[in-house]
């Protein structure tokens, strides 16, 4: 007996915290079988220089300059820190976007220089000198907004110089988040959605025993920070950050939820739940089947619940949805781009399988992209031996040609996966099949993946059987491939 798949329709088989977190996101041979800061400025008279926002950019740019150095003593001059504050905890501001050179020329060609108050409100304001204990009165910063993240800088003037009192998401804009809108790409330029995504595993940096013992010490005057100031966002994002780091997941969702409400556009804040959402999926808590009590368990109860009607409800957590089904778990679906088109495909995968009573685990709508992944009986996403995916990138097709879109998709995996081999195996007009060997690592065995990627009108459909085994036999290799060579696009009946 075989299974019998069609899409997302299954007879049987087939598919901090970065940011405002601030956590620390060829061939293949026989595969298949085919420094101290400087003084501020002064004027030629030698009196003291005023507040300026190029004097603000200026310290800016060198503190950047001094964290690529890795020198944080000498960075830390530029801060108001807590007593309690180590420089070397300066680390990362780099990597989790807090600062960046764009960034810093985006303010200095965009920004609004202000004092504290004109910039971030008197409340706000208030309570940021507070907390650093400096004059609220001699604080400037920017509060730049664009359609891609909010950067704040606040920042203390001594009668000499600034010393930044608060950076965030900073390193987030870039000179094409504002301003005028870019040229659209040409069919022939545009980027590929990324294929590549479910290929990015690689071992989790663990957090050294005595940062967590630094965090954990912290913790009570970060939760202190958001009782004190509960209207706080950045307060609650390096809260959460906290107790993402120690494996506090639930208390770190809780926190993020909140500082959603508060401010529904920030970017910091937007990735940090994004990544949790992916956290809570790796752990299995929106596979098909699963009942309504588990997720609430975890993710607490719904911002809202929607009756969609034939036993189907929606439960809705910030820009989230766990759509039920019959009282279970259907899909997950990211509410910020989802589009009428996701629900209404104009052609599906059709393919026969070996017949092993495949199970959908996951079904999800996401980023441009409508992905159902399925795993033999007894596993799942978070223990898998073998997987099948199927996935529709919409919009896709404009690439180009069949070779154009293989070769992107394959650029897109070497770039997450640069020990990345392949082979292509087969091409058709409208489609390909290629075969991949991703490098394995102590906690996962290298995978072997297959996939045909087939060209529609419009969208781009991916067809994948995955195997975590240092070398498939030559048995595995013959069934997959004539498995990929029968499976079809067809027309869906309106």
């Amino acid at each position: 007996m075989t299974n019998r798949m069609q899409c997302c329709r299954v007879f049987g088989l087939v598919v901090f915290i970065a940011c405002g977190l601030g956590l620390p996101a060829d061939t293949l041979q026989n595969c298949w079988g085919q420094d101290v800061p400087e003084d501020v400025a002064t004027d030629a008279q030698g009196q003291q220089t005023e507040p300026t926002k190029a004097l603000l950019i200026e310290t800016l740019n060198k503190v950047l300059s001094l964290l690529e150095k890795e020198d944080y003593v000498s960075a830390s001059a530029h801060f108001v820190l807590p007593p309690n504050f180590r420089p070397e905890m300066l680390d990362g501001f780099i990597k989790r976007s807090e600062i960046s050179r764009a960034g810093i020329e985006v303010l200095a060609q965009d920004g609004v220089f202000g004092n504290a108050e004109q910039t971030f409100g008197a409340e706000r304001a208030a309570s940021h000198a507070e907390r650093a204990k400096v004059d609220r009165e001699q604080c400037y910063g920017f509060y730049h907004t664009t359609e891609d993240a909010t950067g704040e800088v606040m920042a203390f003037w001594d009668g000499s110089g600034f010393r930044i009192v608060r950076l965030d998401d900073v390193g987030k804009l870039s000179a094409t988040s504002g301003g005028a809108d870019p040229e659209p790409a040409s069919p022939s330029t545009k980027a590929l959605p990324n294929m590549a995504a479910n290929l990015a595993t690689k071992d989790a940096a663990a957090v050294p025993v005595g940062d967590l013992a630094a965090i954990a010490q912290r913790l009570p005057e970060l939760e202190s920070a958001t009782t004190e100031n509960p209207l706080d966002v950045a307060a609650r994002a390096n809260y959460a950050m906290a107790l993402y780091q120690i494996g506090n997941f639930p208390q770190a969702w809780t926190q993020l939820r909140v500082a959603a409400k508060l401010d529904p556009k920030h970017a910091g804040v937007a990735k940090g739940l994004a990544a949790l959402f992916s956290k809570f999926e790796s752990m299995a808590v929106f596979t098909v089947g699963v009942q309504p009590e588990t997720v609430t368990g975890l993710l607490g109860e719904p911002d809202q619940v929607v009756d969609l009607g034939n036993d189907r409800e929606r439960y809705v957590y910030a820009f989230y949805a766990v759509d039920f089904r019959d009282g279970r778990v259907h899909e997950v679906i990211d509410l910020r781009n989802a589009t009428e088109a996701m629900f209404r495909p104009t052609e599906i995968v059709s393919v026969d399988l070996d017949g092993r009573g495949w199970i959908c685990g996951i079904r999800n709508k996401a980023d441009g992209q409508v992905t159902a992944r399925y795993y033999l009986p007894g596993e799942m996403i978070s223990n898998w031996t073998e997987q099948v995916e199927v996935q529709r990138i919409l919009g896709a097709a404009s690439i180009g040609t069949i070779k154009e879109i293989a070769a992107k998709f394959i650029a897109q995996v070497k770039a997450i996966q640069p020990k990345m081999e392949y082979q292509i195996l087969d091409v058709q007009d409208d489609s390909v099949i290629v075969a991949l060997e991703l490098p394995g690592s102590p906690s996962f065995a290298k995978r072997h993946q297959l996939v045909r990627l087939f060209k529609a009108n419009d969208d781009v459909h991916r067809l994948a059987y995955s195997l975590k085994v240092d070398q498939p036999s030559d048995e595995t290799k013959k069934k997959w491939f004539a498995i990929m060579k029968s499976a079809s696009l067809e027309a869906v009946t309106k």
